[in-house]
């Protein structure tokens, strides 16, 4: 049977930040993640000028190259008002795609010293042994879970909690050429949109080659399907509604925080998987990363590790 210090189970951006922080400080670190990458994944694909600063902290490394665009304004717009407003961001807004993202943060993590599985998915977790599809038993003193918001890590710790609906959010890519909703004499910047769902908001993120389009709402509170709300704002923005990169995907947002303590004994939560997304925009890339970063601060800490993070 392997063994290592740490196992962390996904290797996404809040996976990676944790191994890489944990490999530099000498632990044998292992990631276990069921896709190969890169990968496609399903986000918005913005951060924020405080996730790129984190994101120097713990890599100090130059990932320029990563971001297509950077936007300085924001508009918001209504269903039945059109164009609201526009306004002037405190803070630069940039525009990535997750599958190099990841890829990218994955192999820094890897360069750190830290190992990867890839292609293998982890299928039990149980008294710090983990078993994956490939047949792999491997013990560990510690287990990251950052497995996002079906995470498997966070069935083996048998929480009991209450049952809060997740949004739903829905996405795809419109090329340019179809995209109707810049007039040509507007600066291009990204938006906002309101009054399709009860609860929730459209986005429109343009990137360097298309422009991402999603939808997120809490369908339980909705009188209409969401994915009617989602075609009825694609026909805002498009000559062509049915036009669009690939296919609309789906996934959940997982905003019902019930995790006071995200870390008990041996095992830490972390990103989505501990349900750490901000509940009014639905931001999760900075709070994965920052997570992964305190799981691994709270395992080289000496003392109750699991207190440690949850205090953090």
């Amino acid at each position: 049977m392997e063994k290592y210090d740490v196992v962390v189970v996904g290797g996404s951006c809040g996976g990676s930040a944790a191994a890489t922080t944990l490999a530099r400080a000498g632990r044998n670190t292992l990631i276990i993640d069921k896709a190969k990458f890169p990968r496609q994944k399903l986000c918005g694909g913005m951060i924020t000028e405080k996730t790129v600063r984190l994101l120097q902290k713990i890599y100090a490394v130059s990932f320029e190259n990563l971001i297509g665009s950077h936007y300085n304004a924001f508009g918001v717009f209504h269903a039945s008002h059109g164009k609201v407003s526009s306004h002037r961001a405190e803070h630069a807004l940039s525009m990535i795609h997750r599958d190099d993202f990841d890829d990218f943060f994955l192999k820094e993590a890897m360069k750190a010293g830290c190992t990867a599985y890839l292609g293998d998915r982890v299928v039990s977790v149980r008294k710090g042994i983990i078993s994956t599809a490939e047949g792999r038993e491997i013990a560990a003193n510690f287990i990251i879970g950052a497995d996002g918001c079906h995470s498997i890590v966070r069935k083996a710790v048998r929480r009991t909690i209450k049952y809060e609906p997740a949004p739903i959010g829905l996405e795809v890519n419109i090329p340019y050429d179809n995209l109707t909703f810049y007039s040509s004499s507007e600066k291009i910047f990204p938006w906002i949109f309101f009054g399709y769902v009860q609860c929730g908001y459209g986005w429109l993120f343009p990137k360097k080659d298309f422009a991402t389009v999603g939808i997120a709402g809490l369908t339980h509170h909705d009188d209409k399907n969401l994915l009617a709300a989602f075609k009825l704002l694609l026909a805002t923005m498009c000559a062509d509604p049915a036009q669009f990169i690939g296919e609309i995907k789906g996934h959940p947002v997982p905003l019902n925080n019930s995790f006071e303590e995200p870390g008990i004994d041996n095992i830490l939560l972390v990103g989505d998987a501990a349900r750490l997304v901000e509940p009014l925009t639905g931001e999760g890339i900075y709070f994965a990363v920052l997570s992964g970063s305190m799981a691994a601060r709270a395992i080289l800490t000496q003392g109750d590790h699991a207190g440690i993070y949850n205090s953090l």
